[in-house]
């Protein structure tokens, strides 16, 4: 009771000492058994003055709700602030109150259900006032109407108020925002009119913008997303001495709302969807399901050309924004959906504007709940910076010492989450894939980077998880991403030593080549991907796999698996250069895919065929170099014997007589075209030169 008396005594004073903060805490403490006492105070206060009493109330709404709401419904309070709230302040003050008391799920119900309150709400309401009512108060009162609308707390997405009520509602809020001043939030233990009915306003728009039609209707009104710029940047200069500025976290999470891409959701969710509108009688979807990513990246467009972006970036990077979990975490998803749209001159514009310092920034949080398990970690940050990594040169992204390093551990962390949908997935790979080319330095870093919390031995390192992702997930896209990070990792001397089968050799005290039995084993059949045929455990199974993924099927591969073939290809022609390597892909499915490679059975367009070619004309070089550089024997002359008579050597063959032939003709190519050609036909030319001295 003591902690009542303190605050009401706070109020009157009307600036909040320091150690006020402590009232708040003891507040929540307190029991509901003392809401008679507790209620007793507030009605003697209420007699001198009434203001004062509802934002005593207000706080203790947000602070302690169940005592709050016996206080106000079992003790009867609410009905006489009713009835004593006969001014425009009071009555500004009793709506802000009741609107956050709305907030709270149970409260909600009660006061929908209070026939008192309802008559209030009518007798004021903006649409046909009985009374008038100032500004100030039809705001808190168009946040309470709203509020009590909510048809379910779970999406705050449905109201029980036609499209066209809402609206109206929605324009009447705006003005308030847009005229309102730049004052301050003054906190919670200070009542300002002018301030209650801005934040209120605010709070509706948030709910209100959830409606599709609205999300428009803001992102298309340039003074109205300029007012909330200035709003921003005027907040930023001081904070309430007891809380965050609330109104700093609302205008973050309105332009979030507005900005929002639709959640991908999998096939079981989209006919449970369909089931539970068909149950209600062919309910809309909800709001977030209808949202196309054209119209999202519109209004993102919007935000930023309004100039949001710069004092967004500042309340990121502030020092007191650390500490407060939940504004963070709207910040993060509001700058993913602005980085979201693939419009490499928009990304390049919100980094010059500070946006890749602020996602790092804003990073930590997600990389500490990835580290400590959470059960739903919220990535939103990490992703974004991966978005951004994908699109940017990572030395403008990251120019500080030190700064790739970190900003590779946290798109680790995205790349190893148990929860990560297949495109968070896939974009951390692409991420870590342009942070690999950078150099071999680099791509160490990325191939040793570890997820935030210790996983088994196959996921323990980025390169190590590559196998097991690319078996987890038949997705397309997924296992080339994979691969194509795997093509620059290899860059790696580690990585290279795994995959060429020399860390094997010296791990198991064996010969770098050992003498014949190439031709002997078993091979892979043609398309088998297998584990098990494959034995991805050893270097030769995983070589084995990359020969297997560059080799096209059907008559017209699609630009995927062609890409596909492309890395694996080009992750092979690295890989020979170690004779560990060509050891083990001395095997008649190698020589078979080799040949298909060099005069492919499908169609291919022509810059990708010569491109495949290029690749197979490197293996076959590094090949046949292995076989010449082989010690004098039996098995020597096995293999040289093999080799030429191999189809490999017949398609190199076909490759130069055909695009010799091309060449004497003076067909015109285009640069690219001409260049592929006239490096893959000089390779091959060596290689058939090199042929000659196999014996």
């Amino acid at each position: 009771m003591a902690d009542v008396v303190r605050l009401l005594d706070v109020l009157r004073r009307g600036s909040p000492a320091a150690g006020d903060a402590e009232i708040l805490k003891s507040l929540a403490k307190l029991d509901t058994n003392e809401a008679s006492t507790v209620a007793q105070s507030l009605r003697d206060a209420a007699v001198h003055d009434t203001v004062q009493v509802l934002v005593a109330l207000h706080v203790l709404t947000l602070v302690q709700a169940a005592l709050a709401q016996r206080v106000l419904e079992r003790e009867g309070l609410l009905h006489e602030l009713l009835d004593q709230a006969d001014d425009a302040q009071a009555r500004c003050a009793l709506a802000h109150m009741l609107a956050g008391a709305a907030s709270q799920v149970p409260m909600r119900k009660m006061l929908t259900a209070d026939p008192d309150v309802q008559a209030w709400l009518a007798r004021y309401t903006s649409d046909a006032p009985i009374v008038e009512v100032g500004d100030d108060a039809a705001a808190c009162i168009d946040l309470l109407r709203i509020k009590l609308a909510i048809e379910s707390d779970a999406t705050k997405g449905s109201f029980s108020l036609p499209q066209d009520t809402c609206i109206q509602l929605f324009a009447r809020l705006r003005a308030t925002v847009v005229q309102a001043s730049s004052a301050v939030d003054p906190g919670l233990l200070a009542f300002n009119p002018a301030a209650a009915a801005r934040a209120d306003a605010l709070e509706g728009m948030y709910y209100l913008v959830r409606l599709p039609a609205l999300r428009d209707v803001l992102c298309n009104d340039r003074s109205l997303l300029e007012a909330l710029a200035r709003l921003l940047l005027v907040q930023q200069a001081a904070s309430g001495t007891l809380q965050r500025s609330s109104v700093a976290f609302v205008i973050v999470s309105l332009l979030a709302a507005a900005c929002a891409y639709a959640a991908p959701r999998t096939d079981e969710q989209r006919r449970i969807e369909a089931l539970r509108r068909s149950a209600a009688r062919g309910a809309a979807p909800a709001p977030e399901a209808t949202v196309a990513p054209e119209d999202a990246a519109r209004r993102a467009r919007a935000v930023v050309e309004a100039g949001c972006v710069p004092p967004l970036v500042a309340l990121a990077l502030r020092t007191s924004t650390a500490a407060d979990v939940e504004l963070r975490r709207t910040l993060s998803a509001l700058l993913l959906s602005l980085v979201t749209e693939q419009n490499k001159p928009l990304r390049g514009r919100l980094l010059q504007l500070g946006v890749g310092r602020a996602v790092v920034a804003l990073c930590k949080d997600a990389y500490t709940a990835c580290a400590e398990r959470a059960a739903s970690p919220d990535v939103s940050a990490l992703q974004a910076l991966a978005k951004l990594c994908i699109s940017t040169d990572p030395a403008l992204l990251f120019r500080q010492d030190g700064a790739a390093e970190q900003g590779i551990q946290y798109i680790a962390a995205l790349f190893f989450v148990p929860q990560g949908t297949l495109l968070q997935l896939f974009e951390a790979a692409m991420a870590l894939t342009n942070l690999a080319s950078v150099s071999p330095a680099l791509a160490g870093v990325v191939a040793r980077t570890a997820p935030a919390a210790p996983h088994d031995a196959e996921h323990s390192t980025v390169a190590r998880a590559i196998v097991p992702l690319f078996l987890q997930h038949d997705e397309p896209m997924v296992r080339r991403a994979l691969i194509e990070l795997l093509c620059n990792l290899v860059q790696d001397e580690a990585t290279f030593a795994e995959w060429t089968g020399d860390a094997e050799d010296a791990a198991n005290g064996a010969a770098p080549v050992a003498e014949g039995g190439e031709f002997s084993e078993e091979p892979v059949r043609h398309g088998e991907t297998g584990a098990v045929a494959l034995r991805l455990h050893t270097a030769r199974g995983r070589l084995q796999l990359l020969v297997s993924l560059s080799d096209l099927t059907g008559a017209a591969p699609d630009a995927t698996a062609v890409a596909l073939a492309l890395a694996a290809s080009g992750t092979l022609a690295t890989l020979t250069s170690s004779p560990a390597a060509c050891a083990r892909l001395l095997l008649p499915s190698t020589d078979a895919v080799l040949s298909r490679l060099l005069m492919p059975e499908c169609t291919l367009p022509l810059v990708d065929a010569h491109q495949l070619a290029l690749r197979a004309m490197v293996m076959a070089a590094n090949l046949v170099q292995y076989a010449n550089t082989r010690p004098a024997g039996p098995a020597r002359a096995a293999v040289a014997a093999r080799m030429r008579t191999s189809a490999m050597l017949a398609a190199c063959r076909a490759y130069v007589a055909e695009n010799a032939a091309h060449a004497a003709t003076r067909r015109g190519d285009d640069a690219r075209l001409a260049s592929l050609r006239q490096q893959a036909l000089t390779m091959g030319m060596d290689v058939l030169h090199e042929a000659q001295k196999l014996a």
